[in-house]
């Protein structure tokens, strides 16, 4: 009882502060405005709830944007949307085209392990995409993204504790279209893509989309003959065929490749640190400056992946249709690191994953004059398996040595089906009801094989089912709801308010050594209930819209993760949290072609009782114990973020329209690990960037320049400390300042 009260307590503060805001806001005096022409305002229709509604009139936080806006933003990466997301903080944490860091409103996974799965879900064209090594792309021919925060697991499953982002290609139709685009900029950028599609008969159409993107590093490295890090090659084709021989049935086929071969790998920046008395690391130097790296092993990345996928819709009455959606996706990567991030020869990695991925869902879904309703089934069978190494060089182990120090080689399967359904009832014109319920169950097994070549670590172990029987498999059983009230008190407002909960599969320990008590190989799944308010309203006689949430996360089991700086072993290990946020998005067109886009999150994210595994990972009182702390920040988790975006465009004195945009993004202060360590801390800082656009009158050409990163600011994306071992932390900063124009042709 006690909880619930402190639960209803926060709730209400955090709402009277937003509320108070709204108020503020709607009271600007410009009621009888006429709605202006505008980009951001346009409406977008997404599927959050698995059929097309209006993204205002969904009881979820969202933000969404069409192709158009996206384009006109500068969005070239799947991480891009993070920036103008409240509550959203993305980065790719070894760096350019490797595995990111999807952190939604404070849920993350920061273990970088393969065969890791995120818990802020990725979907393309509704396909769930397992592979954490897929989840940083090249966006082409798009034509939406949706960001839904907060746990989504009745509609989704497993996997969508923060929520998720959903892409959605432009799909072909019978109307013959098609567009061109070109993009060069510094530091060798070439950027092409294209799409052309359009009717093939009377009842099939095509659609092939491509796309080429290429720069050189902009890590400069100093070694001799070696490439410059965080470099860009990559290609993909996607074709795809709709079928519909009849009104009533729809087929769509679509295949995609893609490559990405960087030369210059990701080699981290370093900056130099020490651990002080209380276990906790400090800095004793500053980040290395102007992105310089200086590695005696030439890091390399290359990833592969092909994805098949087929939708089949067959409406069998007006009011009721079948959607089957059979997924297929294989991802190869072999990825090679210089650990110590040194011109010395003391320590490397290589990684060689593959992923493999199969998914199907079939529901059924329909409604009434006063209902909605979803029900289906859901499959999945993934498998992870591959081999990683760390290699010893002469400076750790003497003059002309270079040797393997650890192999594991390791083999993850996951076998997951549900079932779930929605209802939304109607008790009037103004007052909704939803209950949604989804009950899965899964089989996962682990196997790694550990050789500790040279005696640095703990030994050989051989972590199979023969040895360990149990241990090798989880078989959890679990339920997912959603409970919602929405109150739509006239057509311009939005109120709803619920409780969801969602879980996160569990998984498993995987260093370069296995963990010091192989009990603790096993991670268990993470649970999280949500309670959470919020409202989305029309503003200024239609010229803006207004969009707020409070929140309060119970979280079970939390899936936390720390870095062992001597073994270099990563480390899961499960610890409760709560966190308590708000957010606020505003969108505004105050006048003619004046677009104003303001987003804000707030964030208390609290691992609780935290305690050190490198000390036993057992709570105890911090005075006895140094290594032991208490409530912590959660990583990559700051308190405050702020968006902002103004763009104007009018009518160029040579004809067209030309359009000036500039935007800022502000980080609040945040922490790379779970002690909150100071030298793994980022201040808050400001990212700047600018650009300039002109359309042709009918809007068939247009030309932009673009300036990423004004100010040049260097920004720390992620870290990994090994002051222990070699007195460093590895370091992962943001792009430099980087001019680039752009030129494209649709019809």
């Amino acid at each position: 009882m006690l909880k619930k009260t402190l639960i209803a307590s926060e709730i209400s503060r955090i709402t009277a502060v937003a509320l108070a805001g709204a108020a503020s806001l709607t009271g600007l005096g410009i009621a009888n405005a006429a709605v202006a022409q505008s980009t951001l305002l346009e409406e977008v229709v997404v599927t959050a709830q698995k059929r097309e509604e209006s993204a205002q009139d969904i009881p979820i936080a969202i933000t969404a944007f069409n192709g158009d806006a996206m384009k006109d933003l500068g969005f070239s990466s799947s991480l891009d949307l993070a920036a103008q997301t409240p509550g959203m903080q993305a980065a790719a944490n070894f760096g350019e085209g490797n595995i990111p860091v999807i952190n939604i409103r404070g849920v993350a996974m920061l273990d970088f392990a393969e065969h890791n799965e995120s818990p802020s879900a990725v979907y393309v064209d509704e396909m769930y995409k397992a592979n954490l090594s897929g989840l940083d792309f090249s966006l082409f021919d798009i034509e939406r993204a949706e960001v839904l925060r907060g746990p989504q697991g009745t509609l989704f499953g497993r996997n969508a504790t923060g929520g998720l982002v959903q892409y959605h290609t432009v799909k072909p139709s019978q109307e013959g279209e098609g567009y061109v685009e070109m993009t060069l900029g510094e530091r060798g950028r070439v950027k092409a893509e294209g799409a052309v599609g359009g009717g093939l008969t009377d009842t099939v159409s095509g659609r092939l989309s491509v796309i080429y993107n290429k720069h050189d590093g902009y890590y400069d490295q100093q070694f001799p003959g070696h490439e410059d890090g965080n470099q860009i090659d990559m290609w993909g084709v996607r074709g795809q065929l709709l079928i519909e021989p009849s009104d009533e049935l729809s087929v769509l086929l679509s295949l995609q490749t893609a490559e990405n071969d960087n030369d210059g790998g990701n080699p981290y920046v370093v900056t130099p640190t020490a651990t002080d008395d209380r276990g906790r690391h400090i800095r004793t130097g500053r980040t290395v400056a102007d992105r310089k790296v200086n590695t005696n092993i030439q890091s390399t990345l290359k990833t592969e992946a092909d994805t098949a996928l087929v939708r089949i819709e067959y409406d069998l009455s007006d009011h009721l249709s079948l959607v089957s959606l059979s997924g297929y996706e294989k991802i190869e990567k072999a990825f090679v690191q210089d650990t110590d991030a040194s011109a010395l020869d003391l320590l490397d990695t290589a990684y060689d994953p593959e992923g493999e991925e199969l998914s199907q869902e079939i529901r059924l879904q329909g409604n009434s004059d006063n209902s909605r309703w979803v029900a289906g089934v859901y499959y999945l069978k993934y498998e992870n398996d591959g081999r990683q190494q760390l290699f010893a060089g002469e400076d750790f182990l003497g003059p002309g040595l270079h040797l393997a120090a650890s192999t594991v080689s390791y083999d993850m399967e996951t076998e997951s089906w549900a079932i779930f359904g929605q209802y939304e009832y109607d008790f009037n014109d103004r007052l909704t009801g939803v209950v949604g319920l989804r009950y899965g169950e899964e089989e996962k097994t682990f196997e790694a094989n550990f050789v500790d070549h040279l005696g640095l670590g703990s030994g050989d172990l051989a972590f199979t089912k023969e040895n360990f029987g149990d241990l090798t498999e989880q078989n959890p059983k679990n339920t997912s709801y959603n409970l919602r009230l929405n109150y739509t008190p006239n057509e311009d407002w939005l109120i709803y308010a619920g409780t969801s909960n969602a879980f996160k599969a569990g998984t498993y320990n995987m260093g370069f050594f296995p963990t010091a008590d192989v009990n603790d190989m096993t991670v268990d799944e993470e649970e999280l209930t949500s309670y959470e308010v919020g409202f989305k309203g029309s503003i200024l006689a239609g010229a803006g819209r207004l969009n707020g949430a409070v929140f309060y996360y119970d979280y079970k089991d939390h899936q936390a993760f720390a870095f062992d700086g001597v073994s270099l072993a990563t480390q899961v290990f499960n610890n409760d949290a709560t966190i308590a946020g708000a957010e606020l998005e505003l969108m505004v067109n105050p006048a003619d072609g004046l677009d104003v886009m303001l987003g804000i999150g707030y964030l208390d994210a609290k691992l609780e009782d935290i305690a050190d595994p490198r000390a036993g990972g057992v709570a105890a009182d911090p005075v006895t114990n140094p290594s032991i702390v208490k409530d912590r920040q959660m990583v990559m988790a700051p308190r405050l973020s702020a968006n902002a975006l103004v763009r104007y465009a009018f009518d160029a004195p040579w004809g067209g329209v030309l359009a000036v945009q500039g935007d800022a993004v502000y980080t609040g202060e945040h922490y790379f690990d779970a002690l909150n360590s100071p030298g793994l801390r980022q201040g808050g800082n400001t990212i700047h960037n600018v650009r300039t656009t002109w359309s042709s009158e009918d809007d068939k050409w247009k030309v932009a320049l673009a300036v990423e990163n004004v100010t040049d600011k260097e920004k720390t994306n992620f870290m990994f400390e090994i002051s222990d071992l070699l007195g460093i932390t590895q370091t992962i900063v943001n792009k430099p300042r980087w001019v680039s124009a752009t030129v494209s042709y649709r019809w």
